[in-house]
């Protein structure tokens, strides 16, 4: 994930906002996925707003990303409750 948050860093300045911090809380991880519930704890910490609202924000991420022509974008797997959200490399 190191390359990834250097490329990144590059251009973090287009991006606020919850879409900021889930592309941070991804970059953190090792693998580059985060499991539903503890981005909830970690981006929404008083109240969490609803599925629609980490969809919006997602969608956001993944419209700068796609502008900036990062080469990944988030995707989710979330059947059951142990819904997952990834960077994953898009094919060009």
């Amino acid at each position: 994930m190191e390359h990834l948050q250097l490329e990144f860093a590059k251009i973090e300045s287009h991006f606020s906002g919850k879409s900021l911090e889930i592309m941070q809380c991804l970059l953190e991880t090792e693998e580059g996925k985060i499991h539903r519930e503890k981005l909830k704890a970690d981006i929404w910490t008083e109240t969490y707003p609803g599925n629609p609202c980490v969809r919006r924000a997602i969608h956001r991420l993944n419209a700068g990303l796609a502008k900036q022509n990062f080469g990944y974008a988030v995707r989710g797997n979330l059947k059951g409750s142990k819904g997952v959200y990834r960077l994953v490399p898009i094919e060009k």
